[in-house]
């Protein structure tokens, strides 16, 4: 799993290590809220003049508030942060695929933003699993923490 995650965000080094905790989980949070954003901004720019702007105009705040919800999530997890070190990663392996999930959530709603920008049907579902994602990653968290 965490090999996995290496390729999908290079220069992530695990959460096994207290002091690579920190950055790992802010370029976890940076990476998804980067690409939330510009899907909301993808987003914005469709729904300009269509006659379901109302929707997409909803489905771009919805994005960007899990952007945001994402880039403050580390202050309900600190626990973790500063706990105890693992000597392997067999604890971590539930977060590492919540992790690999959120990154496969982003992704999706990205190429839903620039493939699929006027339909709103088709953002609100990704933007639902993502959220779900983003929910099942913060669980892992609070487990270990």
């Amino acid at each position: 799993m965490l090999e996995r995650l290496r390729k999908l965000l290079p220069g992530f080094r695990g959460y096994a290590r207290r002091e690579h905790r920190r950055e790992a989980d802010g370029l976890l949070r940076g990476f998804g809220a980067v690409r939330i954003e510009r899907a909301a901004t993808c987003i914005e720019s469709a729904a300009r003049g269509k006659a379901d702007a109302a929707a997409l105009a909803a489905a771009a705040a919805r994005a960007s508030e899990l952007a945001r919800q994402l880039r403050g999530a580390h202050a309900a997890y600190a626990g973790f942060l500063d706990t105890q070190d693992w000597k392997a990663d067999e604890p971590l392996e539930e977060l590492y695929a919540r992790d690999e999930e959120l990154v496969e959530r982003v992704v999706a709603l990205g190429i839903a933003a620039d493939i699929q920008p006027c339909l709103p049907e088709a953002l609100e579902r990704e933007l639902r699993d993502l959220a779900r994602a983003f929910e099942r990653r913060r669980d892992a968290l609070r487990a270990l923490a």
